[in-house]
């Protein structure tokens, strides 16, 4: 499994940087023009299995592998941010789940969560 994080911005000069290529066409289709790789994870997981991939400004992604077959998995998406609770210990708070059925060698895109500085935050996932 392949997990993508990416920053988007607006730009004047629009940029994708070319690691994103496989994700190209669906990054066109945001409402952002520049497109920044700054995570990039691809491990073995099995059916039942999961892995969690730590994105920018406490984000982090959630996926589980549910059923597979020759042509496509089915999978579940969490994104998850770690805020502080009232003691001010860190937990991991759920923001978004998705369960979806991908193409094997197809990105799913996700995302579009909004960074300190106005850029947005999407990652992108892939079952090889």
């Amino acid at each position: 499994m392949a997990v993508l994080g990416i920053r988007a911005t607006k730009e004047s000069k629009p940029q994708t940087d070319p690691a994103l290529q496989s994700v190209a066409d669906e990054l066109r289709m945001t409402k952002f023009n520049s497109f920044r790789l700054i995570v990039s994870d691809t491990r073995q997981v099995r059916v039942g299995g999961g892995m969690d991939v730590s994105l920018v400004e406490d984000y982090a992604l959630h996926v589980e592998v549910e059923k597979a077959s020759p042509e496509s998995t089915q999978i579940v998406l969490v994104w998850m941010r770690v805020e502080k609770d009232a003691q001010g210990k860190p937990q991991a708070r759920p923001l978004k789940r998705v369960q979806m059925t991908i193409r094997k060698g197809k990105f799913f895109l996700s995302g579009g969560w909004e960074l300190k500085d106005g850029a947005a935050l999407f990652g992108a996932v892939a079952v090889k």
